[in-house]
């Protein structure tokens, strides 16, 4: 239930409509895919009339360019769709359709090439305007259909024009709620809305007034007060889009604009990127399977423990992971038993109760090889922030003030921080500023990166803590 608006502190206020339900629509993402796939199906149809009937490589073509022009990161989404924006990448995933439908018809021994040929000329153009009928019927129903709650995050000239837009442009599809004022409010302000609250409440508001999209026009708020809200606002669902601080000198090529005011959409949390749902997958793939490929060495190392200093073989010890929450960790022991607890509030490993077989196990990293059962269960993932222990992510987090950003993502066996050399007895501001980093770029793709940098280039930090 959206909690009714109360008048706000400007002698102006913006008379708001009545609020929105949103319904079961079609959303711009779904509505293009529809066009894309309408396109193909109608160009592979008629290649029936060059080779007298739709044969299975031609219809391999369109399903192969379908998947590469409609994946989400073929069409970032944008404030002002157009389809002459989309006519690089469209032609360009198109040829790459044709390439590898070329490459199947090679290896299974069919002259197709020709055709294949026709159908990427013909696919092309047919993209485009299905793309084209698509943003026509986006914009006709931005004017009439549910809007998008809208909240200004600003108080000065910016803020002002994007308010003075909304109100006066239907075809964005956006209903100003109300803005969060990032300080005084200059006398003469024509910011035409309520103001909400300040800063620290975005969170509240953004959830309380269900709010669809938050634009960022800050010119004097601080950064790490901006950085907040907008990770609050990324945190609830909302679409986050930001004026950059200079924007009179130009705007990124990969940007969108309000009405002239160049924007630039930030990245969802990476739970909601494409790609997101593969890494669970990667995970259980690639943990089941060095288990199996690596049991044999498994199976040593603990007779080797057992035989040095009996049991138990394995370590279990609480870790933090995602969202805060703790779970146990598995290792293989590397310290004599009547020592193995101490670690959990020391820094570092005092090297005098290390095993010899232990300093080994800690020298290449063999230690940590039980944590692949911990990715497995789905407690760590095989890239991301490492698990600390309890004691010190207290610590931490109360002298770093980004300590416990990390914990937005699952923990992992490897990490960005890992690779470059971040481990051990290291900088911890350094190490949390490499895994926000890591958090807020994530892709798939750099998790694969990860992982061949982590098996060509690990490098352990003698004496650390893991």
């Amino acid at each position: 239930m959206v909690p009714p608006i109360e008048q706000g502190v400007l002698e102006r206020p913006y008379v708001l409509g009545g609020y929105h339900v949103h319904g079961p629509r079609l959303t711009l993402r779904e509505r293009v895919a529809l066009t894309d796939l309408w396109a193909l199906l109608t160009v592979v149809w008629l290649s029936r009339f060059i080779s007298g009937t739709v044969r299975p490589i031609e219809i391999a073509f369109g399903v192969i360019v379908f998947m590469f022009v409609s994946s989400p990161t073929a069409r970032p989404e944008r404030l002002t769709p157009s389809a002459f924006d989309d006519v690089q990448t469209v032609f360009t995933r198109v040829w790459l359709g044709f390439a590898a439908a070329s490459a199947v018809s090679v290896v299974m021994g069919l002259d197709a090439q020709g055709d294949l040929l026709a159908l990427a000329i013909g696919a092309a153009p047919a993209l485009i305007g299905g793309r084209t009928l698509a943003y026509a019927i986006d914009r006709r129903l931005s004017r009439s259909a549910a809007k998008k709650r809208t909240l200004v995050v600003g108080s000065g000239a910016a803020a002002e024009r994007i308010a003075e837009t909304i109100a006066t442009h239907d075809e964005y599809g956006l209903d100003l709620v109300g803005a969060i004022s990032d300080g005084p409010l200059q006398e003469g302000s024509r910011l035409r809305t309520v103001t909400l609250g300040g800063s620290p409440a975005a969170a509240k508001i953004i959830d309380d007034f269900e709010i669809d999209v938050v634009i960022v026009a800050s010119e004097t708020g601080s950064d790490a007060e901006m950085s907040k809200v907008l990770r609050a606002s990324l945190a609830n669902g909302a679409q986050v889009w930001t004026v950059p601080r200079f924007y009179e000198l130009g705007s990124p090529s990969s940007g969108d604009h309000l009405w002239g005011l160049p924007i630039v959409r930030l990245q969802p949390p990476a739970q909601s990127r494409p790609g997101w749902s593969w890494k669970r997958v990667m995970d259980v793939a690639v943990s089941a399977a060095a288990l199996v490929l690596l049991s044999p060495v498994l199976g040593v190392i603990s007779l080797l423990i057992y035989l040095e200093d009996g049991r138990p073989i394995l370590l279990r010890q609480l870790r933090v992971g995602l969202d805060g929450k703790p779970f146990q960790m598995l290792k293989f022991r590397t310290m004599r038993m009547s020592d193995a607890s101490v670690e959990a509030t020391e820094w570092a490993a005092d090297e005098d109760r290390i095993t010899p077989v232990g300093r080994v196990l800690r020298n290449v990293s063999l230690d940590e090889l039980p944590q692949l059962i911990n990715v497995l269960k789905g407690e760590m993932s095989l890239v991301g922030p490492r698990p600390e222990r309890p004691h010190f992510v207290e610590l931490f987090s109360a002298q770093h003030a980004n300590y416990a950003e990390r914990h937005r993502l699952p923990a992992g066996l490897t990490g960005w921080s890992q690779i470059h050399g971040l481990r051990g007895d290291t900088s911890i501001e350094e190490r949390a500023a490499f895994d926000n980093y890591y958090v807020d770029n994530w892709t798939l793709s750099q998790d694969v990166k990860i992982l061949f940098k982590t098996l060509t280039a690990y490098k352990h930090s003698p004496g650390g803590t893991k």
